[in-house]
């Protein structure tokens, strides 16, 4: 039976001892047979000395075996017939002068002693060849990992999962990136088809091309419980949402079911946004939208300031659910960016801009909400349908802190994954991604904020809270009045002709005859003609001329008991 074949030293010190290794390496050297191994042979543990068995090793005996490592593991390289003073490194695919040798031995007179033994060799071409060998091997790894994507100068990293400029990767490997870039079995990628999916359910035009979804998952997952006791396990998160919604059940309720659609219909984009803001510092604003449910989205989410929004890049919102937006706007700013805000809310599909990169159009998932200190955080038209607005009055409490604080530190995500499985299970009651924005009390307020004066003063006058009648007059006796009403409150006024064209988009203005109670002959002037009759007593004209006569007087002798007589 043919006895245990020992792979190295090692194996034999430690079967037979040092003096049986010692005889075998000075035979060795001696005859010169060790360097006959053909270059592929095993060379590990190639400058490892010996390790000790039964005592320290000898220096002579540890030498040698460093010199007969080195005799498998190097090589002297010639070219064409004559020999070079460059020696190449068979494991490490290394190629060395003769000092770089000695230096990457440690040992001159070890190194010497290589070059005075008779050594392996090895022709240039092999060389060449070995390293072509290795680096086909190295770049194999790119053809799983990088994808170019055709008709750019990128690439899709498929570990990191991003686009990269090619010369990223040309910088890193560039060895193997020209046998990736010439190899037909590079693989490539049309732009169109790298999305963004959280539905999973995109298809490329073509079925045999290779598509991308950029969505990995959430990070969360679910506990497997039932409603009730998921609402149990979480109720200081949603006690503090309830808090956020000024303890107002109805808009809790629209709120929380808002925020559980996109979880539980994954890629639904909201036609709505949240606004949450107030000067209450504390009230949990950050703690709720930012701290909780970042967690939940993960790498999906992102926080972002007013730099962002006047970037020309945008790069933030791409591969992104939940965009929480912190004081972005402030002065005239939140005028000139509404639009982008609208786009971003309920637009489907969006355009990335990345630095030096090619651009290219994604679609939009993004839900937004906004927090502010701000009693204006965002300009909202009178007519906006796109915004719910809460405004909590007060901090969080105490207790309420505390629990939810101490709950997000906690290492085993007990609570969070609770309430991330009560938004899974919620019932939505009919609430769906369209659902008109509820008006709140804090809605109404922050529109008023946004509008001009002139439109505060027509809705006031509407309504009846301008201190004069809602009735037809003359566009000079509503004007003298705009002028007074700005005066009284402290706000600069607009022209006539903007106040008048803006009113006059609302109501009926036009150049009429009217007579005045006390005066028997009628004149002309332009009207603001509000809820006229459609017919009249006969002769018609003569009827709406006092009928108008009757309306106009009723306004002068209102703002005559304001404003001083001319």
């Amino acid at each position: 039976m043919q006895g245990k074949q020992h792979t190295d030293f090692n194996d034999l010190a430690a079967a037979a001892g040092l003096n049986e290794v010692s005889r075998q390496i000075k035979y060795a050297l001696a005859n010169q047979s060790i360097v006959t191994q053909a270059a592929n042979d095993d060379h590990s543990a190639t400058d490892a000395p010996i390790a000790q068995h039964n005592g320290s090793v000898p220096a002579d005996v540890e030498q040698d075996m460093r010199l007969a490592n080195m005799l498998k593991r190097y090589a002297q390289i010639t070219d064409i017939g004559k020999v070079t003073n460059k020696v190449y490194d068979t494991e490490q695919k290394i190629e060395y002068t003769k000092t770089q040798f000695a230096n990457e031995i440690g040992n001159k007179k070890l190194a010497v002693r290589w070059w005075e033994t008779k050594h392996r060799k090895i022709t240039k071409s092999e060389v060449a060849k070995d390293l072509d060998v290795m680096m086909a091997v190295e770049a194999q790894s790119m053809f799983d990992r990088y994808f170019l994507i055709y008709g750019t100068k990128e690439v899709w990293d498929d570990v990191e999962r991003i686009r990269l400029p090619v010369d990223t990767i040309k910088l890193a490997r560039p060895n193997e990136y020209d046998i990736w870039l010439k190899s037909d079995s590079r693989i490539t990628v049309k732009s169109d088809n790298i999305w963004f999916d959280p539905t999973r359910t995109k298809e490329p035009k073509n079925p045999n091309d290779i598509a991308i979804n950029t969505f990995d998952g959430l990070p969360l997952k679910p506990v497997e419980i039932e409603t009730e006791e998921a609402a149990a396990m979480c109720k200081p998160i949603t006690d503090l949402l309830l808090h956020l919604c000024e303890g107002d059940q109805a808009i809790y309720d629209w709120v929380i079911r808002w925020l559980a659609i996109p979880l539980q219909r994954p890629g639904t984009k909201l036609d709505t946004a949240l606004i949450v803001h107030g000067e209450i510092q504390g009230a949990g604003k950050s703690l709720f939208f930012d701290r909780i449910m970042t967690r939940i989205y993960g790498d999906y989410s992102v926080i972002l300031g007013q730099g962002q929004l006047e970037s020309q890049y945008n790069d933030w919102v791409s591969n992104k659910l939940y965009a929480l937006f912190e004081e972005i706007f402030s002065g005239s700013d939140r005028y000139s960016q509404m639009g982008m805000v609208k786009q971003l809310i309920t637009g489907n599909t969006i355009y990335i801009n990345q630095k030096f990169m090619s651009g290219w159009k994604q679609d939009n998932y993004v839900n937004a909400i906004f927090l502010s200190n701000n009693m204006m955080p965002l300009s909202l038209e009178q007519n906006d349908r796109r915004h719910v607005v809460c405004y909590p009055k007060q901090k969080i409490p105490a207790p309420l802190l505390k629990e939810v604080a101490d709950a997000l530190d906690s290492t085993n995500n007990n609570m969070l994954r609770a309430f991330y499985t009560y938004l899974m299970k919620i019932e939505l009651n009919g609430q769906t991604s369209h659902t008109p924005a509820i008006m709140t009390n804090s809605k109404r307020q922050l529109i008023r904020l946004s509008q001009p004066n002139w439109e505060v003063f027509y809705d006031d006058w509407v309504i009846g809270e301008a201190g004069i009648p809602y009735c037809s007059c003359l566009t000079d006796d509503l004007y003298d009045y705009y002028q007074y009403w700005c005066r009284k409150g402290g706000e600069r006024g607009t022209t006539k002709t903007k106040l008048m064209t803006y009113i006059g988009r609302r109501e009926h203005k036009e150049r009429l005859r009217y007579q005045l109670p006390n005066n028997s002959k009628p004149v002309q002037s332009t009207i603001i003609a509000v809820k006229m009759p459609t017919s009249y007593p006969t002769p018609t004209a003569a009827n709406q001329q006092i009928w108008l006569g009757k309306e106009i007087q009723l306004m002068k002798n209102a703002i005559g008991q304001k404003l001083e007589p001319k």
